[in-house]
């Protein structure tokens, strides 16, 4: 009987622990999370101010360079760096490499106009009713007006656009071409296919080449 009270009494202590401890515990991860929200928002304005500051439309010199090199046919070790047979056969892409990212992963369509209609959409080319097969010279369709392309994105920031090379995106009227969907300057060929020297199409007696 004489042993009750003290065990109750040290019952009530160690209760009074657990409590302070649990008090103290949640004091501690409020406090923490305090801090961490401090830190986020704190990161979120130094984020949101270099975004402004990077890309202010008003401001063209903050503005980075973009360049996107899309290469038909070529194979994964097609490049210098990567198989031995030809090593130093592409001394400027090797030069990029070496100072760049390399994403060793990369997924594209096969044919060339899927694959043009979806670089510049965004968009898988099923979802453009760009999926079927190349646009030949005779052949009238093309990418849909209604979508919006990177270079009009860019221009929205007063980015100028210059697309050298392969168009395959539709040439059977004016707003089709380069020059009226976003790009300032286009020098290459519209169709799917010619001459890399006689910029003939297909051996035909066509020349299919744009200059401006």
């Amino acid at each position: 009987s004489e042993r009750l009270p003290l065990l109750k009494d040290k019952r009530k202590k160690k209760v009074s622990k657990i409590k302070i401890l649990f008090c103290l515990f949640v004091h501690v991860l409020l406090l923490n999370i305090v801090i961490q929200s401090k830190i986020l928002k704190d990161y979120g304005k130094k984020y949101a101010n270099f975004y402004t500051k990077t890309f202010k439309q008003s401001d063209p010199v903050t503005k980075p360079n973009i360049i996107f090199i899309l290469c038909d046919d070529l194979a994964y070790n097609d490049v210098g760096w990567a198989m031995d047979d030809f090593k130093g056969l592409t001394p400027n892409l090797d030069n990029l490499k070496q100072k760049s990212i390399e994403f060793e992963n990369y997924y594209s369509q096969h044919i060339c106009t899927p694959a043009r209609a979806a670089l510049l959409t965004g968009r898988y080319p099923y979802k453009t009713g760009m999926q079927a097969s190349v646009i030949l010279a005779a052949e009238k369709w093309g990418l849909p007006l209604e979508f919006k392309i990177l270079p009009q994105y860019l221009n929205d920031f007063n980015y100028q656009s210059f697309a050298v090379g392969k168009w395959n995106l539709g040439h059977s009227h004016h707003a089709q071409l380069p020059q009226s969907r976003g790009f300032d300057e286009f020098y290459g060929y519209l169709t799917s296919d010619e001459h890399y020297y006689s910029h003939l199409y297909l051996n035909m007696p066509f020349v299919d080449f744009i200059d401006g």
